[in-house]
């Protein structure tokens, strides 16, 4: 088996719509389906929609809770109907200095992998210090435009995540996580779009199903006016 880097927290798991970002071309979209399995919880559905403009993540129900990245300003945005709020995640310098030592390597290989839409698919494994941080399985020349924009998804939260790490103890700042989240968030793109990942707390992502071209509504891509914004500095200064 092959799942999932950690996002920044559990405040962006899955959370959002409404009216107010710039508008986005309808009919350029490219809709990928994930399943999503953490330990001890119920498998999600996952779906994310991606443009030139925009990445969409939600739980496959258009007028749902969801996370929008915009791609030219870097970025994120997280609803919560509940309380009418949106989180806000601007994409900050990284300043946090790696640990000593902090050498990576990556293995490939294996046999019997089914292929994806005539796609060679191949089984990578990540390392950083001799610690396994992530396994997964990919496939070369798929969804290249999907790829790239979730790669600079990915680095968008490399400046939040490393303050996060920053107020946190440090035994509790793990090379795995301080890899895939801060130093190195989008290296399990490189080898081609990831089809299963699975990291080592053994959450795990599947890709199900995906479909190019697809006619979107731009206000899949707007955020509600009347929602309050907050940042995540907001919460911490309490």
């Amino acid at each position: 088996m092959c799942a999932r880097p950690v996002l920044l927290t559990t405040l962006l798991v899955m959370i959002a719509l409404g009216s107010g970002l710039s508008k986005a071309l309808a009919g350029n979209a490219t809709m990928l389906f994930f399943v999503e399995h953490e330990r001890g919880a119920l498998p999600r559905n996952t779906r994310v929609i991606v443009t030139s403009k925009f990445v969409r993540i939600d739980d496959g129900e258009d007028a749902g809770d969801f996370l929008l990245f915009d791609c030219a300003k870097r970025s994120i945005f997280v609803t919560n109907s509940l309380d009418k709020r949106i989180l806000m995640i601007n994409a900050r310098p990284l300043e946090l200095p790696p640990p000593t030592p902090f050498e990576h390597r990556t293995e490939t290989g294996g046999e019997g992998y089914p292929g994806v839409a005539g796609r060679k698919v191949i089984h990578y494994r990540l390392f950083t210090n001799s610690e396994k941080c992530l396994d997964g399985c990919a496939a070369a020349d798929l969804l290249t435009d999907a790829q790239q924009a979730l790669k600079e998804y990915r680095r968008a939260l490399v400046g939040e995540h490393a303050v996060t790490a920053q107020y946190s103890p440090t035994e509790f700042r793990s090379v795995r996580d301080l890899a895939n989240n801060i130093f190195l968030p989008a290296r399990h793109l490189e080898s081609g779009f990831p089809v299963r990942q699975r990291d080592m707390a053994d959450a795990r992502r599947q890709l199900l199903d995906y479909k190019t071209g697809v006619d979107v509504a731009p206000g899949l891509f707007a955020l509600p006016r009347d929602y309050r914004r907050f940042t995540l500095n907001d919460m911490r200064v309490r």
